[in-house]
């Protein structure tokens, strides 16, 4: 029943100071492969992201200017309901006969031309506030 075997002895592995060293600053972080793998995935999930944020913006462009079409048709709607019937003049940019005591351009619904790409008219609040679509 007893075995007379020598007992296995079991030794612990030498430790090299510099291969310790090797292994906890291997355990600190990423490899550079690792990191460039992470910021190519990222980069290929951000080029399908954008062409879906172009449209978005380009459909809430759409919708602004269809909110703008809208109002103004409203504006001329409630404009003829308020004056029997009849839409406002449009005579050009005819601005004579303004007083300020009327407060509006009486020839024409709104003075102003608009050009494009930057005149002054395009961005000219008065002309806009002595319409007669103003409230």
């Amino acid at each position: 029943m007893f075995s007379l075997a020598p007992p296995i002895l079991i030794e612990k592995p030498m430790h090299h100071p510099r291969i310790k060293h090797l292994k906890s600053k291997a355990q600190k972080g990423f490899t550079l492969i690792e990191l460039l793998v992470v910021i190519a995935i990222i980069a290929i999930l951000a080029s399908m992201l954008l062409p879906a944020l172009a449209t978005a913006k380009a459909k809430t462009l759409g919708i602004t200017c269809m909110n703008n079409c809208k109002q103004l048709a409203l504006a001329w709607n409630m404009y003829a309901t308020d004056n029997n019937e009849q839409i406002p003049p449009n005579n050009g940019n005819d601005q004579g006969g303004f007083t300020a005591a009327k407060g509006i351009y009486p020839n024409t619904w709104m003075a102003g031309w608009l050009d494009l790409p930057s005149a002054s008219d395009n961005t000219n609040t008065t002309y806009l506030t002595r319409s007669h679509l103003w409230p």
